[in-house]
């Protein structure tokens, strides 16, 4: 045998050791990436555990920031429709929607009982809403009775942040509370399973 076949055969060995250990690395990380998911599915029910007491306020807060959003959307479609339809009356009924003040906003209940991770999910959540439909009456000038068209963009931008910015505080209420407590047939008061 020359050298190069002895070379070759070295090589050639040297390279399914190699391949082995490849695979054996894809098997271990395969198996790792089970058992780390298996961990935070379980953290995650534990956390949806130690929620429960207090699911009513992430349900509230999650539906307000439901409604904010939604309002949100709407306002931003019909500022495009007005705008792209030179609509100055559409313009003056969505400025009439104006939120004047945020107070009452966010119900102080809900706000002072909440964990304090959530209070100020609502009070951010809360905050960019009004920063969005707060300057709503720019749209409509009473003075002169006329359609604001020049603000209509920057409004529309506001609405495309604040959209991604409740989006965003939706997205850390998801999953906090199991499906099965909140799809709980809900046909008799609790107070109603209650003993004596």
């Amino acid at each position: 045998m020359s050298e190069n076949w002895i070379m070759t055969i070295i090589a050639l060995v040297l390279n399914l050791i190699t391949f082995f250990i490849v695979v054996y690395q894809t098997k271990l990380t395969r198996e790792s990436v089970s058992i780390a998911k298996e961990s935070i599915d379980r953290d995650r029910k534990v956390r949806q555990l130690e929620m429960l007491p207090r699911a009513n306020f992430i349900i509230h807060v999650s539906l307000r920031v439901n409604q904010w959003l939604d309002e949100v959307k709407q306002t931003k479609e019909e500022i495009n429709l007005a705008l792209k339809d030179e609509n100055a009356m559409a313009l003056k009924e969505i400025a009439k929607r104006v939120v004047h003040t945020p107070k009452g906003l966010v119900d102080r209940f809900f706000y002072e009982k909440s964990p304090d991770w959530l209070a100020e999910i609502y009070m951010s959540a809360a905050r960019y809403y009004y920063s969005c439909i707060g300057p709503l009456f720019e749209l409509w000038d009473d003075e002169t009775n006329k359609a604001n068209f020049f603000m209509c963009k920057s409004l529309i931008d506001r609405c495309d942040e604040t959209e991604k910015n409740l989006l965003e505080l939706k997205s850390y209420l998801k999953n906090l509370i199991p499906d099965s407590y909140i799809e709980a047939p809900a046909s008799l008061p609790d107070r109603s399973y209650l003993s004596d």
